[in-house]
């Protein structure tokens, strides 16, 4: 091949680099049908969080109109309760309700001794599922169960304190669903933070502290969101108090040995992630 022939081949190459390949008609089809998708998908999204705002608004009115009701009978002399039950949204007033009876039914209608062995067995032992200790079908719905059982008084009231003020501004801001699947997805969070800290524990979990400390993480973040859109968010954000909280868990379980603070610690962890992905689009309720 000649010289000449080189040249000519280098520069239809070269040409060739130069040209502008378009996409095929199929392709391009395809990518407009994918960004309508997205599109329709991303207007769901809105329309679903502008309605939840708008209820939440309407919701906010009602509450300041009943409240200014309230001061207006109680400037009057007529006597006001301390507690609303009225208040309380639905989801989180079966939640505490339901751990609430659980607990009255064991103590009421069950002996010292079966109460003993149903909250063994009912509560979450990561040894049962490694081997330490010996199997028991309970451990099928011991996540579960678990988080409706609670050892004495002191820990039901403060758990059933936490979760109607947490779960409460939840719900309110998003939702009974959004609030009941972060409850559950926080506890489960929990126990496999206890279980991945020490798989052949023989101790077992109870109470629904890891999903209050889930909702107690997403409302601090929910909060921060809402100091922002105002104008008054920190430039550190939430991250200094989640830290703090953090070294108070693991503090607490280190004063109190009994304490399952894994559980605690791996709740407040998981409903924080989980919340974060869930505002910014990257997982779904």
């Amino acid at each position: 091949m000649s010289e000449d022939d080189n040249n000519h081949k280098n520069e239809d190459k070269d040409d060739d680099k130069n040209i502008i390949h378009f996409p095929s008609l199929e392709k391009r089809a395809r990518l407009e049908q994918n960004k309508k998708q997205e599109g329709s998908e991303q207007r769901r999204e809105d329309k679903k969080r502008h309605k939840l705002e708008e209820q939440y608004r309407a919701q906010y009115r009602a509450e300041q109109a009943k409240r200014q009701s309230q001061q207006a009978r109680g400037s009057s002399g007529e006597k006001v309760p301390f507690f609303n039950w009225e208040n309380i949204p639905p989801a989180v007033r079966i939640l505490t309700g339901l751990i609430l009876v659980t607990h009255i039914l064991l103590l009421v209608f069950v002996r010292p001794e079966n109460n003993i062995f149903l909250t063994m067995h009912l509560g979450f032992m990561p040894g049962m599922y490694t081997g330490s200790m010996a199997w028991s079908n309970f451990a099928l719905i011991s996540p579960i169960t678990s988080l409706f059982i609670h050892d004495g008084w002191m820990h039901i009231i403060t758990n059933s304190f936490m979760l109607l003020i947490m779960g409460s501004l939840f719900e309110r801001n998003y939702g009974a669903k959004y609030m009941v699947a972060l409850f559950f997805a926080s506890a489960f969070c929990g126990h496999l933070f206890y279980f991945m800290y020490d798989p052949f524990a023989t101790t077992r979990v109870i109470g629904a502290s890891g999903g209050i400390s889930g909702l107690f993480g997403a409302v601090i973040l929910m909060m921060e969101q809402r100091k922002a859109s105002m104008g008054m968010g920190d430039s550190h954000g939430p991250l200094p108090f989640i830290l703090i909280w953090i070294c108070v868990i693991v503090g607490l379980g280190i004063i109190f040995p009994t304490d399952s603070w894994q559980s605690h610690l791996g709740g407040f962890l998981g409903g924080t992630l989980l919340y974060h992905l869930w505002r910014i689009g990257k997982i779904r309720f």
